[in-house]
């Protein structure tokens, strides 16, 4: 039986964290994005509460909310449309998405990361819009999506979850925990993830393993310390 040294052993960890050191601004700054429009979005329940009505601004920026979220654009009841769309817009735990972010691109290995900086196995299915899998079947169209960047790649990554119906369930769970007054974390909020890959529950249970054996919550803490600090820890 080989143990590893201690030498590698240290230099595996530091790889690990220099990854996750890497991909962690990136999340924050799309999360910070994403709570910014969720406070914009209960600054206009709170005039509707207080109103009664709502301004033709207001209505204007619900449609176009719901429009980019894929919510009916014919709900006519506004306090309905609020409540669909503060479901859906919220922020993706910095412990879930560097744990998916590790596993779906071997720590920035792989070759769709290393080419198409996609670190989420993110999928497009127009010629050309990524790149082919060595692996696809015959009577497949997809690609792995490309991107401009990495940073582009964490955005789509964080629309995807919470706009796609097969992540619905991840969007109820993160709801009832907002409801309750408490933060979303990674490893329950990971229960939602039985679609993203064929995997199902094996999928869950090894992003909750690579959040526990990586002390991800660590980082979730650290999230947290900054949205207090720059005043919307309140959004809801």
């Amino acid at each position: 039986m080989l143990i590893a040294s201690p030498v590698h052993s240290e230099s595996i960890k530091q790889k690990k964290l220099s990854f996750f050191e890497h991909v962690y601004p990136l999340i924050e700054k799309e999360n910070i994005s994403v709570l910014k429009t969720r406070k914009e979005l209960i600054e206009i329940r709170n005039r509707l509460l207080a109103d009664r009505s709502l301004s033709i601004v207001d209505k204007n920026r619900l449609n176009d909310l719901a429009k980019k979220y894929n919510l009916s654009k014919s709900q006519k009841d506004n306090n309905i449309l609020l409540d669909q769309l503060l479901v859906s817009i919220d922020i993706i735990p910095p412990s879930l998405a560097m744990a998916q972010s590790a596993n779906e691109s071997a720590w920035g290995k792989s070759r769709f990361a290393r080419q198409a900086n996609n670190y989420f196995g993110q999928w497009c299915f127009s010629k050309g819009c990524g790149i082919i899998p060595k692996q696809r079947s015959a009577k497949s169209r997809h690609e792995v999506r490309r991107f401009d960047s990495v940073q582009a790649s964490v955005r789509s990554y964080i629309k995807n979850i919470n706009t796609t119906r097969a992540y619905s369930g991840l969007r109820k769970i993160r709801h009832t925990i907002r409801l309750s007054d408490e933060k979303p974390g990674g490893h329950k909020l990971a229960e939602g993830l039985l679609k993203y890959s064929s995997r199902g529950k094996e999928y869950v249970k090894e992003i909750r393993a690579m959040i526990r054996q990586n002390k991800l919550v660590e980082y979730d803490q650290r999230f947290w310390s900054v949205i207090k600090d720059i005043k919307l820890n309140k959004s809801i």
